[in-house]
């Protein structure tokens, strides 16, 4: 399964660049909080259990909008609501991407 996904450099590399692009207002502030959870839950080694919880809450709930971006980065629109005059979902970010929407029926395992 390994041969289907890209290095741990490359994927961090990946990771970063988006966060680092500029986008919507409605999407900044993510950017950095996402850094610095991150730089803590991962490479902190002095970090308490409450304090890597709280970081991973973080890492969890900004996980849409950084979907949210990396729509906007690809397609440079805003990621559009499934029902009019509603705010865009987590459930409409997954559906954007193929990739993440088979993987809830998928029985590949390379996806």
């Amino acid at each position: 399964m390994c041969r289907n996904f890209r290095n741990f450099d490359d994927f961090v590399d990946q990771l970063f660049y988006v966060l680092n692009q500029p986008s919507l207002r409605t999407l900044s502030g993510m950017d950095d909080q996402v850094k610095r959870a991150l730089n803590n839950y991962y490479c902190n080694p002095n970090i308490d259990a409450v304090d890597k919880r709280s970081y991973f809450t973080t890492l969890v709930t900004k996980y849409e909008i950084y979907l949210k971006k990396l729509y906007y980065l690809i397609n440079n629109e805003e990621l559009p609501a499934s029902e009019p005059g509603r705010t865009p979902a987590l459930s409409d970010a997954k559906k954007a991407f193929n990739c993440l929407w088979s993987l809830r029926h998928s029985s590949r395992p390379t996806r």
